[in-house]
């Protein structure tokens, strides 16, 4: 489920052309986009509560909601080279990701699998890929999460692990079935 942007940021030249620019010269970028969002996330909260702001606000909500955006514009250079980082990650992406899908199938550990189907960065047919090549796995969508799941919908996942964990903890190998598919069939989830 790999896509153009992918195989572009993975590329030989292109790849670390388009990373350092990413990284090195358009955070500003960013950070004005964070400022917006902030900015109209306090407007709407505002005219929806008749004035008064309740809760998280601002920046700090912006951050929370824009993960992407506020990372981006905040990686500071001294920190180190993240283009170069955020390219070594790409390549290994695009060039591991078969071998990946080859291995799943032999993975019998049951897993959870969490994605938001409007995930803007991962495609939700990512997940659902994903939850076809592991033979012990359950799809649970979180909706209006984003990409940064644990982060945005912190709740909703810690139910979810949880959920799925105790229907794990009850279970018998000895019946052969399979850990996940319990857990789905016994309607714990949420």
């Amino acid at each position: 489920c790999l896509n153009g942007w992918d195989a572009l940021l993975a590329a030989p030249v292109a790849g670390p052309v388009c990373a350092f620019c990413a990284w090195k010269l358009t955070p500003w970028f960013a950070r004005a986009r964070v400022r917006r969002l902030a900015h109209r996330s306090r407007a709407r909260q505002q005219k929806a509560g008749g004035g008064a702001i309740v809760g998280r606000s601002g920046p700090d909500l912006a951050m929370q909601r824009y993960v992407n955006w506020y990372v981006w514009g905040h990686a500071r250079w001294e920190h180190g080279p993240l283009w170069r980082t955020f390219l070594a990650e790409q390549r290994a992406l695009v060039r591991e990701a078969e071998d990946l899908a080859l291995l799943a199938p032999g993975i019998c550990a049951p897993t959870l699998l969490l994605a938001d189907p409007e995930d803007s960065l991962v495609p939700f047919r990512t997940a659902q890929t994903l939850a076809r090549l592991l033979p012990d796995a359950v799809l649970h969508p979180v909706e209006d999460a984003g990409h940064h799941l644990p982060l945005r919908a912190a709740d909703r996942v810690a139910g979810e692990i949880v959920a799925f964990l105790g229907c794990l903890a009850g279970h018998h190998p000895s019946t052969g079935s399979s850990q996940a598919n319990a857990w789905r069939d016994s309607g714990e989830s949420s």
